[in-house]
C-alpha cells in the first residue's frame, strides 16, 4: 500500500477548489515472489513481492501523519508538519523558530505536541516468516518485520499464508535522548562492573576532554 499526498499531488487547481485529502493506493504486482533469504541490498528501496507465514500481529495504535507543535515559553505555533510514513519517528526541533532579535530567546527544547491539532491514521506491525518448504534442511526459518496502516490493519492474523507487495527498507531508529542515556550510565555506574581503578578514570576522562 502506498499513502499519496494529493493536496500537492493535484496542484495546480484552481483557488476556490477545496483541499483533497490524501489518497491511500493499493498496489498489485506481476513480479515473481522473492523469498525473505535472497533479499539482498539490490532490492532496497524497491518494491518487492514476498511469499511467507504471519506469525505476530500487534495490536492496532495510531500514528501521527502531520504535527502541530506549540512553543511552551512564547506559545508559537508549528502546524502541519508532515510525517513520513513508517517507523521512522520524528525529532523534536530543539530550537523555537519564533524567537526574533532583541528578545529573550526561548529556551532548548520548548515544543510539546498538541493532540487535538494532529492528524493520525492507524497502523499495525506484523512478522512474516517464511514458509516451510522455502526454508533449506537443517536451517532456521528467516523473518521480517512489515508495517501496515489505515485499510490494512487487521487483515491479518497468525497462521495466514500471503503474498506481500511492498518497499523494502531499513527501520531507522531514533537517536537516544539526553535524559534517557542519563539514566543509563547512571544505572551502568552503579551496577556493571568491574569497577574501573581511580587512576585509570582520570586517564579515560582526560582522553575524553582531549577528544572533545
Amino acid at each position: 500500500s502506498s499513502g499519496i499526498n494529493a493536496e500537492y499531488g493535484t496542484r495546480p487547481r484552481p483557488e476556490e477548489e477545496a483541499e483533497v485529502q490524501d489518497i491511500h493506493v493499493l498496489l498489485t504486482s506481476p513480479q515473481s515472489p522473492v523469498n525473505i533469504r535472497d533479499l539482498k541490498s539490490d532490492h532496497m528501496s524497491r518494491l518487492v513481492r514476498v511469499p511467507g507465514i504471519i506469525i505476530n500481529a500487534s495490536g492496532v495504535r495510531a500514528k501521527a501523519t502531520s504535527l502541530t507543535l506549540q512553543c511552551r515559553s512564547c506559545r508559537d505555533f508549528k502546524s502541519d508538519i508532515p510525517i513520513r510514513p513508517g517507523l521512522e519517528g520524528f525529532a523534536m526541533p530543539r530550537k523555537c523558530s519564533a524567537s526574533t532579535a532583541g528578545q529573550q530567546p526561548c529556551p532548548l527544547d520548548p515544543y510539546y505536541i498538541v493532540p487535538d491539532k494532529c492528524k493520525c491514521v492507524d497502523y499495525q506491525t506484523l512478522k512474516l516468516q517464511e514458509a516451510p518448504d522455502h526454508i533449506p534442511t537443517g536451517d532456521m526459518p528467516r523473518h521480517i518485520q512489515l508495517y501496515v496502516d489505515r485499510a490494512l490493519v487487521d487483515k491479518m492474523v497468525p497462521g495466514n499464508r500471503v503474498q506481500v507487495v511492498g518497499i523494502y527498507s531499513i527501520k531507522k531508529i531514533s537517536e537516544m535522548s539526553i535524559e534517557l542515556l542519563k539514566k543509563y550510565i547512571a544505572y551502568a555506574h552503579a551496577k556493571c562492573g568491574p569497577r574501573l581503578s581511580d587512576k585509570t578514570a582520570s586517564k579515560l576522562g582526560h582522553k575524553y576532554v582531549m577528544m572533545r
